[in-house]
């Protein structure tokens, strides 16, 4: 009798420790989950942290783009004036009508002449420190009405 008891005893200990470890092993693979799931939200937090630095930085150049392309004076409408002959591109069409806008803002050279253009057409940056104002300004006007090579003609005539 006693052997049956210590018998039933025994395997119930043995299915206890089986239990047991069936227990350990759900009770580590939550954990482990768990822990991927934590390790996710974490870079999860880190994209959206630089994402939202990256958002700043891109708002950042556009209020600077934008602030580049306003008048220098009224800091309201586009650029659309190019000065002659100092080629400096600061206001738009009203502000550079006004009295006082005899001479160039930027290098106060007195303004002999007055190119309309839109802002986006003003001399694109392969053209830009040219040497020659007067190449400058004829690469300027070939590309804006097409014509194409005939600015090279130009270039040598300067040379």
């Amino acid at each position: 009798m006693m052997r049956v008891h210590m018998q039933d005893g025994l395997d119930t200990l043995e299915e206890l420790r089986t239990e047991n470890f069936k227990l350990r092993q759900t009770s580590e693979s939550r954990l482990a989950s768990l822990n991927s799931t934590v390790q996710v939200k974490q870079d999860l937090q880190n994209v959206v942290t630089l994402l939202r630095e990256q958002n700043k930085r891109l708002e950042d150049e556009k209020e600077r783009q934008s602030r580049e392309h306003c008048c220098v004076i009224c800091l309201d409408a586009k650029r659309e004036i190019l000065f002659m002959p100092c080629l400096h591109f600061n206001t738009c069409e009203p502000c550079s009508k006004t009295s006082v806008m005899t001479h160039c803002g930027t290098c106060r050279q007195m303004i002999m002449g007055k190119l309309k253009t839109p802002s986006s057409k003003y001399p694109p940056k392969s053209v830009r420190g040219m040497r020659s104002p007067l190449l400058l300004l004829h690469r300027f006007i070939s590309e804006k009405d097409g014509i194409g090579d005939s600015s090279m003609q130009l270039e040598e005539d300067l040379a």
